[in-house]
């Protein structure tokens, strides 16, 4: 009788904290600050660096018209078009002097505004406290999101997702939704909540148009969010109307497919492409490893254990950098080698599960649509050499959150699983545990992106395979001052791929560092020959050869450094060259000119 009395309170306690929005949201907000507590004293890592710390063009407000027009991606960043993403970074560095801190605080502002509006979106498609609740909370924690809250360069591509959320949230209530999704099958027209006259009159709407100001927003802040046009007419076309009209849904929806062709043309314009090159310059290939990153995209949602910038999608094939793959694994893709053909049939399992599903299982349906359609600019259809990376998924897991949430419902409510407040309390008690779980992991996760070190190590851990991230890891180390460890790292990269040229040349100063001037010759050289281009190698190289006293041979490598910055364009550096040999005290500026002159 006492264990009854204390289902039974358990369960109002439960009930009067769900079905009070003015209680739930606040506690789901407050649960994701503390998951996030412990990121603000990590410092900048990987490309916080050149994208933010180190980045003269955000440095300036007088530079702000040209993050639109004239705009230059910073090294490593490949056709990156992304104004508002540069704006914020630049306002939040300026706001902040650029102390980490700053993006810190804009980071978890960030996530709580993102877990306020699905809380909202999740209300007004279903009208369920309930599942608007734990939806949010999941969303609000899990830890796939980890890495575009924590990592600064990411953050504002996080904003682009939730400047989505905002549009979409705003676009519902424009057009009007029939009531909850959680219906089986289509309501009456009768029964939708708001009914426009005409399209004129939706378009007009201050709602229609706070969607288009956040939809502008969110393309021109990530463009991952280029699938808001898909989103809003799949919302529109399957969901928010029983008399279904595909010219009509089209017209709603057009002014946002526009805005988003006006993003790539203006993108085109601006890099002269809106692409780069497909995986061994085949779509066929590339389409091959974008089903396998897909299906661990699935992977993750459900166990989020293993996290990580850098995955192993399968053996030899890892999240981005094509340098870094096994060529053999890339050329030898095929549908029918096992993990390509699993990974087809449990996406295409789950495709039909949405298709069968509709119209009497609306709710999976939308969920299974959304999770496709939102992953749609990720698939590298126009390719960006990025194959998978886990801040990718913050819009996709949306719908992972939500159906999760659904069948959590379904459990806790349904007479199928059981009845009374045992159950109940049973399936409490898993959702805390998994609270608990995805908390604990959020705060173990932030603490990989401490610093260089940390993340890099972390990484190595999760990917072994990648002699790129034993390179970086060879970096971290060397700019801790660990420089016995940064040689070991160098040593396994170069073992790796002995091919790669920036291995020899990331070594180089770590061997000099440790007055091995033989082996960092040595290494200087081999990167030269292997990339007779290699600017910097030759900077360095001459360099080296000043402060080794060896002035004359040091000025024909400075001289070739130069020769080559200017070649590629790169006139900053060109001009850095030119003063940079004062500081060795072995030739004056006026003797470098001399020799540039001749």
């Amino acid at each position: 009788m006492q264990k009854v009395q204390i289902y039974s309170s358990l369960e109002n306690m439960i009930n009067r904290l769900v079905r009070n929005p003015k209680r739930s949201l606040p506690v789901i907000l407050l649960l994701a600050a503390a998951a996030y507590s412990n990121i603000f004293t990590n410092a900048y890592v990987m490309d916080d660096f050149s994208t933010i710390a180190n980045w003269p063009l955000i440095q300036n407000p007088a530079n702000w018209p040209r993050f639109f027009i004239g705009f230059i991606p910073p090294d490593g960043a490949g056709a990156v078009y992304s104004p508002f993403k540069t704006l914020f970074h630049s306002v939040i560095f300026l706001l902040s002097r650029g102390s980490p801190i700053g993006f810190h605080v804009a980071a978890l502002l960030v996530q709580l505004a993102g877990t306020y509006i699905v809380y909202r979106i999740v209300s007004l498609l279903l009208e369920n406290e309930f599942i608007s609740f734990v939806a949010a909370l999941l969303f609000a924690l899990h830890p796939v999101h980890v890495e575009g809250i924590t990592h600064m360069a990411a953050v504002t591509d996080t904003l682009g997702g939730v400047f989505l959320f905002f549009a979409f949230y705003c676009y519902i209530k424009a057009v009007g939704y029939e009531g909850s999704l959680l219906v089986r099958g289509s309501q009456s027209g009768a029964s939708a909540k708001q009914n426009f006259g005409g399209w004129f009159d939706l378009v007009s709407s201050a709602d229609y148009g706070r969607a288009l100001l956040f939809g502008f927003l969110a393309i021109f802040t990530n463009e991952l969010t280029l699938s808001l046009p898909f989103l809003l007419f799949f919302y529109d076309y399957f969901f928010s109307r029983s008399t279904r009209s595909l010219r009509f849904s089209f017209r709603r929806t057009a002014p946002f497919l526009l805005m988003a062709l006006f993003y790539l043309l203006l993108k085109s314009s601006v890099l002269g492409g809106i692409g780069g090159r497909y995986l061994g310059d085949s779509f066929y290939l590339t389409m091959m490893l974008t089903i396998k990153a897909w299906a661990k995209y699935l992977w993750i949602l459900f166990f989020p254990v293993t996290l990580t910038p850098d995955h192993v999608i399968a053996d030899g094939l890892f999240s981005f950098n094509p340098k870094d793959f096994d060529s053999y694994a890339v050329i030898s893709q095929s549908p029918l080698d096992p993990q390509t053909f699993i990974s087809f049939v449990i996406l295409a399992f789950l495709g039909a599960a949405g298709w069968m599903a509709w119209p009497k299982q609306r709710l999976i349906s939308f969920c299974v649509g959304w999770f496709f359609i939102s992953l749609l600019p990720a698939a590298n259809l126009i390719p960006n050499s990025v194959y998978f990376a886990e801040r990718y998924l913050y819009v996709a897991s949306f719908s992972f959150c939500l159906l999760a949430s659904y069948g959590i419902y379904g459990l806790y409510t349904h007479e199928r699983f059981g009845s009374g407040t045992f159950k109940k309390s049973v399936v409490v008690a898993c959702v805390v545990g998994l609270v608990v779980f995805y908390a604990a992991r959020d705060l173990m996760r932030n603490r990989d992106w401490r610093d260089s070190v940390a993340i890099s190590e972390a990484a190595v851990r999760a990917n072994p395979q990648s002699a790129f991230l034993r390179n970086d890891l060879g970096i971290a180390y060397f700019q801790q001052g660990e420089l016995k460890k940064a040689k070991e790292s160098f040593t396994q990269a170069i073992a790796m791929r002995s091919n790669e040229p920036h291995f020899y040349f990331s070594a180089e100063e770590t061997y000099s560092a440790l007055e091995q001037y033989d082996t960092a010759i040595t290494y200087l050289r081999k990167a030269i020959e292997l990339n007779p281009q290699f600017a910097e190698a030759y900077f360095n190289f001459s360099s080296l050869l000043a402060y080794l006293h060896k002035e004359s041979e040091s000025a024909e490598y400075l001289q070739r450094a130069v020769e080559l910055y200017k070649q590629q364009g790169r006139l900053l550096e060109a001009g850095q060259a030119l003063t940079a040999m004062e500081s060795y005290h072995h030739l004056s500026e006026k003797e470098v000119l001399d020799i540039i002159e001749e």
